[in-house]
């Protein structure tokens, strides 16, 4: 297929599960995005025949699907809570319906409250349970019984945010569940493949040494046993998807040893601290190489998808993890998803010159002592 190829499907409209042909046809643009950890959202754009005839746009609350692909994949599943008009110098009017996933509302209210005796799980699940969600769990790692867990004047969202980031894990809504789901447990055996030139239209990648850490401190004050907590976590190299070097390796090479340190927090035992300090570690570790591209006939690419991008060159070649779509639909264009991606590791063709003794450039290599037999 030629790099100018579109996919020209356009996309179907459900209100509360029925299909509603009168906005396929008046349909002009459709703008559907959704990041980890963050609501999906649904922005549609009508042309002027339902400015007259609201009606046939839905209300307040209807469920609003959309399908695209001549296998009808399922975009978007919320509901309606923003309806407006857009009246135009240089145009026909138009009716604009904005709609939601179900993470939405558990951003609209904070509270305060304590789940005594509970993992991060327990607590996750509870507050899902509470909004009609079943929390699925991919998690790593050990799972740590807390005395308590306080929800201090945060909305449900933040607090599930902030429990699921403990455990090194993002959340995001998927077929009327939420997904909890740690980087490791991502499944890389079920890569949607997309080939520069082909499905791969457009991409734009940066590897960045400067966002890398060797090492990462967690401080505190343990309050029950009045003693200082103190903890450090590396990136675990097993996060080289692609057989490369992780970005704090590399660090080490070129820049030197970099530790983060975090003083603010407030664990409750050295076991949390080090959890705590081995999740964010790891998070600042994935944002090594970032990417972003667009994409042709993929409506199944998704946050929480591994891709594998090829026509690259050795360089950025290989697997990265899906964490941010947007899909798009205009008269003009057609239908095309942008996409965002990063990944751990960077694998070079080329042998890097190495450090200089001049100071102010390159740190000196380090001499590795030599084992006795």
């Amino acid at each position: 297929m030629p790099p100018n190829a579109v996919f020209a499907a356009r996309p179907q409209m459900r209100l509360n599960g029925q299909h509603a042909p009168a906005l396929d046809q008046r349909l002009v643009e459709l703008a559907i995005a959704h990041a980890l950890n963050q609501p999906a959202q649904c922005r549609a754009v009508f042309s002027a025949g339902t400015v007259l005839a609201g009606g046939d746009l839905g209300a307040f609350g209807d469920v609003l699907q959309v399908d695209v692909g001549d296998l009808s994949v399922r975009l978007f599943t919320g509901a309606v809570d923003a309806l407006g008009a857009d009246f135009s110098d240089d145009g026909p009017p138009t009716s604009v319906v904005v709609a939601h996933d179900r993470l939405r509302s558990l951003d609209m209210s904070q509270r305060t409250r304590v789940f005594s005796e509970a993992t991060d799980p327990d607590a996750i699940s509870a507050v899902a349970g509470e909004a009609g969600l079943t929390a699925q769990f991919e998690i790593e790692g050990i799972e740590i019984t807390h005395d308590a867990i306080v929800q201090a004047n945060q909305t449900d969202l933040e607090f599930i945010r902030e429990r699921a980031r403990r455990l090194g894990a993002d959340v995001w809504c998927e077929d009327g569940g939420l997904i909890v789901r740690s980087r490791g447990a991502w499944d890389a055996s079920d890569a949607l493949e997309l080939n520069y030139g082909a499905s791969l239209t457009r991409f734009s990648v940066l590897a960045d040494l400067t966002t890398q850490a060797s090492a990462l401190e967690l401080t505190g004050w343990n309050v029950a046993h009045k003693h200082t907590i103190d903890q450090q976590a590396e990136p675990n190299a097993a996060l080289a998807l692609n057989g490369g070097e992780i970005g704090a390796d590399l660090l080490a090479e070129t820049l030197g040893e970099q530790t983060r340190r975090i003083v603010h927090t407030a664990p409750a035992s050295d076991e949390a601290a080090l959890a705590d300090a081995r999740a964010r570690v790891e998070a600042v570790a994935w944002r090594f190489i970032r990417g972003t591209g667009v994409a042709l006939e993929t409506p199944e690419l998704a946050v929480g998808r591994v891709v594998d991008l090829d026509g690259l060159g050795e360089r950025f070649d290989g697997l990265y993890y899906c964490v941010g779509v947007r899909h798009r639909f205009d008269t003009m264009a057609g239908y095309r998803v942008e996409f965002e991606v990063e990944r751990a590791d960077f694998v070079s063709g080329e042998r890097r010159r190495p450090p200089s003794a001049h100071p102010g450039t390159r740190l000196p290599p380090k001499v590795k002592p030599t084992r006795g037999k």
